[in-house]
C-alpha cells in the first residue's frame, strides 16, 4: 500500500527538522553514504531553511557554497548525501553533474535542492 500525501509530508518534515550536513560525491555515495566522497566536503545546513513539505517534497531555500575542491585537477560532482549529526539520512544525484575546475568552487543555488521521500 502506498503512503498517503500526509504520511509523505510527515516523513520529509521529520528528515529536515534538524540541522543537517551535506557532502558531495563523484559517484553514488552508496547505501551508507561514504563512497566517492570528495575531500572534506561537510557543509552545515540549517533546519530553518527547509520548506514545509508538500507531497513529500521539501526544498532547501538557501545557497550552499563549497570552497576549493581540487588543487590537482578538475573534479566531477554528480551526487550528494545528507547527514543528521553523524548519521547518514539521504542520498541522491544532482540533475546534471558539474565539473569543477582545478582550485574551483561549487555552489548549490537556493531552491534547487529538494528531498522527495517517494524516491527513498
Amino acid at each position: 500500500m502506498a503512503a498517503s500525501a500526509a504520511e509523505l509530508d510527515r516523513i520529509a518534515d521529520y528528515i529536515t527538522a534538524v540541522n543537517m550536513t551535506m557532502r558531495i560525491h563523484s559517484g553514488d555515495p552508496g547505501a551508507n553514504g561514504t563512497s566517492n566522497r570528495i575531500g572534506n566536503s561537510d557543509i552545515a545546513m540549517a533546519s530553518t531553511n527547509w520548506s514545509a513539505s508538500s507531497g513529500g517534497v521539501s526544498t532547501y531555500n538557501d545557497s550552499i557554497e563549497f570552497g576549493v575542491l581540487s588543487a590537482t585537477g578538475s573534479t566531477s560532482v554528480s551526487h550528494y548525501s545528507l547527514w543528521r549529526g553523524g548519521t547518514f539520512a539521504f542520498r541522491n544525484s544532482f540533475l546534471s553533474p558539474q565539473t569543477i575546475p582545478q582550485n574551483g568552487e561549487m555552489a548549490v543555488v537556493s531552491g534547487t535542492l529538494s528531498i522527495d521521500v517517494a524516491d527513498m
